[in-house]
């Protein structure tokens, strides 16, 4: 992310995915939560596997992430 410190850039927030890619959501959104323009809001049952379940039933923090970007205004 430093090579892009002076870029205007945006990302898609998936909330699930770092779950599924071995990585800690909540700590991925912290890195990139300036950047935010879209939030993309799925669940899924265990980490490493794309088995969506409907969401809030799954291991997501979707309630942490949605208050998190309620706080900065989003």
């Amino acid at each position: 992310m430093e090579c892009l410190a002076e870029v205007r850039v945006g990302v898609q927030f998936d909330i699930a995915n770092p779950f599924v890619a071995g990585e800690d959501t909540l700590a991925l959104f912290e890195k990139v939560r300036h950047r935010i323009g879209y939030l993309h809001v799925n669940d899924v049952a265990r980490p490493g596997v794309f088995e969506f379940v409907p969401i809030g039933t799954g291991i997501a923090p979707i309630c942490e992430v949605l208050i998190r970007v309620q706080q900065q205004g989003y």
